[in-house]
């Protein structure tokens, strides 16, 4: 089903433990954050010592342009730094796309990040949503998506891969052919979950950059769990690289995420063992999580290629009830009633450690 937006959704993420830890009357730091999607291992091992070493920079201005993560990030995937635009996140890169390309109407595969659609609201584009089904597993067909834009004729199109919050992975073939049959629209790929499923190298839309309407986001902040420091890149044409450092202010990356960028660039070697360790444990979480609510008649778990698992609730469960009864417990997870999409029988879990799932199943088939 196509929706068109007459209003943007509530924009409401994940990771919001200070404001549950005033309601409660409990220190941030006592909250089991399980609503935002980030790496359950922490950041990698000699991260933030190196980090201590560099606070002296906090005292001189960053690069104004970012260069030097710019050219390693590019050395590392083989394209040319022209074609590279790092920023304070992702999100800052998804907010300058519609005023950079002149958007006027846009399309975005849902259920999805809310920030897409918000971007798009805040410079008046129209802005409409295909919706996938909760009956096909929330797969988007490749033959629809082609369909629809051939009939919306948006400007712009917005895919997660791996989608959040479904989990659902799509296969580069698939999404390289909905590009090729659509070279006048600009399709945005954010593959900032893609290193969770441990198909990086043969699913990264990265090396396709010489497609004149591709613009490919990734970002540091989730798989090495640093999202404090915000650092986000988009690989894409030279011409829209252009256009987008027009619309990103000097200065966005700031001098610690600067030098933490470089110095993960700098140890790739140890960064590739910190992911593949990562895959293997959040995959036997994943099943761990699975497995365990199998048996529930109230819970039915969406399969997942990511660091997070879609839930739908039984009838008479509702996202806001069972949201409020874990954070009672200081238990945070994403309510998912204001996905496009979905409605007030789905959460979003972002799995944890062993201890910390098993609690989280326990109380689950408690309720």
């Amino acid at each position: 089903m196509v929706m068109q937006g007459s209003m943007a959704m509530e924009q409401v993420h994940g990771g919001n433990v200070y404001t549950l830890a005033r309601r409660i009357g409990c220190d941030p730091c006592d909250i089991i954050d399980m609503s935002s999607n980030m790496n359950p291992f922490g950041p990698p091992q000699g991260l933030a010592e190196f980090l201590k070493e560099r606070l002296a920079d906090i005292a001189m201005l960053p690069e104004a342009d970012a260069y030097g993560i710019r050219r390693a990030f590019a050395g590392l995937h083989g394209i040319d730094p022209a074609r590279v635009i790092a920023a304070n996140g992702t999100t800052q890169i998804i907010f300058a796309l519609p005023a950079a390309l002149s958007v006027r109407r846009a399309l975005v595969l849902v259920p999805a990040y809310s920030d897409y659609e918000t971007a798009c609201s805040v410079c008046g584009v129209d802005t409409l949503f295909l919706e996938a089904s909760g009956n096909d597993g929330f797969a988007h067909s490749a033959d629809r998506v082609i369909d629809c834009i051939r009939e919306k004729a948006p400007d712009i199109v917005f895919i997660c891969n791996p989608n959040n919050p479904t989990g659902v992975l799509t296969e580069k073939e698939e999404l390289l052919g909905i590009c090729r049959a659509n070279p006048d629209v600009v399709f945005v790929i954010d593959e900032s979950y893609l290193p969770f499923t441990g198909r990086e190298h043969e699913l990264s839309m990265m090396g396709s950059t010489g497609l004149s309407n591709l613009v490919v986001l990734t970002s540091m902040s989730k798989i090495f769990r640093i999202p404090g420091l915000r650092i986000g890149f988009a690989a894409c044409p030279e011409k829209i690289a252009a256009l987008l450092e027009q619309h990103i202010p000097c200065w966005s990356v700031n001098a610690l995420a600067h030098a933490a960028a470089g110095w993960l660039m700098e140890h790739q070697d140890m960064a590739d063992g910190f992911i593949a360790h990562t895959v293997e444990t959040v995959g036997e979480e994943r099943r761990f999580v699975s497995n365990s609510l199998q048996g529930s008649p109230d819970i039915h778990v969406f399969p997942s290629a990511a660091c997070f698992m879609l839930l739908r609730l039984g009838h008479g469960m509702t996202s806001r009830g069972v949201y409020e009864a874990l954070a009672a417990n200081r238990i945070l997870i994403r309510d998912c009633s204001n996905f496009r999409g979905l409605s007030n029988r789905y959460i979003r879990i972002s799995l944890k450690t062993r201890k910390y799932n098993r609690m989280l199943v326990e109380k689950l088939c408690n309720l």
